[in-house]
């Protein structure tokens, strides 16, 4: 029987009654078959449609139902994904959203299915569209959201993971390159010469004491003392310009051309000095220089012959004086300029004098209010120090060195070489 008006009112007045607190919205009859009718009530909205006679009339349900089912949040769904970008796993992120996408859509198909109650009019079907309906109009937008914002968490993950590894790799590079340097740092300090090693067991002519801290794992400056015969003594001592393995490769070059051509002892040592520095300036593209001060201590009568290439003036005690600098000039720096001219001088030692040769990581030693240590302090805590030994007075430096610089960083190498003549 068709659907006329007086049949939709008392179907009207019938879901009224029934849906208490509802009310009808709208009446549509697109069709002479078909009626839609919208309700709306305090918990959500009913949109029938009802095809055919009273007799037989069915209803579709095809939006959201009047009772609105308990649904699992949205923001429930989204703590799994995110809590798994810490994991920076883009497989595990993914497979998060799945089993969730897959969870709860089990848990509001269900809750669609079993919450709602039908009316009981006689004019729906049993086993109506509605849960469907909720899957497609409620629970299929969210989705789509979701998987956005999944897919978002999943490709954050991936980049964490990318990062995460970066990292890892960066650190083991770290620390393959730290522990190379401590390696090269233990070579370059035990390839230095030790004082007791030219005089224990013997009745030597002189009390020898060195000490060198570099600044970094390795330094560019450098010490040496070698016999050329048995009554010459060389002493070296010397500063690359800048730090770390440049230097220390630039101070390798240096020593290994000083040695070899101070121990042929075949030309004076400003020659010696002169050819070095040729030497030094060739393929010095990074144009680095080093200061140096080189001697000859002939053990018989005292005389030490001497160039200093730009390094810091010896300090000298007497036996009975006080530590002092030599009135000596400066000649230029080593690998600065070819065929320069260096100028020989000449000291002579009385038994119990003594000779301190420093680089300026002493003197331009810093504290954390930028103040030098500086030549007058370092005078006036030798001069006041009581000692006994050239190995004395060196730890006595370090010492008041350290209390100065206390928690500041060591800007530079901290060398130094004391003799004390003491002829048999």
């Amino acid at each position: 029987m068709p659907l006329d008006s007086v049949t939709v009112s008392a179907l009207a007045e019938e879901l009224r009654a029934e849906l208490v607190g509802a009310k009808i919205d709208k009446v549509q009859q697109p069709e002479r078959d078909t009626i839609l009718l919208s309700l709306r009530g305090p918990g959500g909205n009913v949109r029938l449609a009802i095809c055919g006679g009273v007799g037989n009339a069915r209803v579709h349900i095809t939006a959201a139902s009047y009772e609105n089912p308990a649904q699992p949040p949205m923001f429930c769904m989204l703590l799994p994904v995110v809590f798994s970008i810490r994991y920076y796993s883009f497989t595990l992120t993914l497979g998060i959203a799945a089993i969730t996408t897959v969870v709860f859509a089990i848990t509001t198909y269900w809750g669609a299915a079993t919450q709602f109650t039908p009316v009981d009019l006689n004019l729906v079907e049993e086993g109506a569209n509605y849960a469907s309906d909720v899957m497609v109009y409620s629970f299929l937008p969210k989705w789509l959201i979701f998987v956005l914002i999944a897919g978002v968490c999943a490709q954050r993950a991936k980049c964490g993971r990318a990062m995460v590894f970066e990292q890892a790799r960066i650190s083991h590079e770290h620390s393959r390159v730290e522990t190379e340097l401590q390696t090269a740092s233990q070579i370059q300090l035990h390839a230095l010469p030790v004082a007791s090693e030219l005089t224990d067991g013997k009745d030597a002519c002189f009390d020898l004491a060195t000490s060198i801290i570099p600044a970094k794992e390795v330094g560019g400056d450098f010490y040496d003392f070698f016999y050329i015969d048995p009554t010459h003594l060389a002493l070296v001592i010397a500063d690359v310009s800048g730090k770390g393995i440049p230097a220390a490769m630039f101070m390798m070059r240096a020593e290994t051309l000083i040695k070899s051509l101070v121990q042929t002892d075949e030309m004076s040592l400003d020659k010696i000095m002169y050819t070095v520095n040729n030497e030094l300036c060739t393929n010095n593209d990074a144009q680095m220089f080093v200061t140096c001060w080189c001697g000859i201590l002939d053990i018989k009568t005292g005389r030490v012959d001497f160039v200093n290439a730009g390094h810091n003036i010896p300090i000298v005690k007497r036996k009975r004086g006080k530590f002092e600098e030599i009135k000596v000039e400066k000649n230029f720096v080593l690998a600065g300029l070819e065929n320069i001219p260096f100028r020989l001088e000449s000291i002579n030692l009385k038994p119990g004098d003594e000779i301190f040769i420093y680089t300026d990581g002493v003197t331009e030693a810093t504290n954390k209010a930028k103040q030098l240590y500086g030549m007058n302090r370092l005078l006036r805590f030798m001069n006041g120090y009581k000692y006994r030994t050239s190995n004395d007075m060196i730890k006595g430096i370090m010492s008041q060195l350290d209390s100065f610089q206390k928690d500041a960083e060591q800007a530079d190498d901290i060398t130094m070489l004391m003799i004390r003549y003491k002829p048999r």
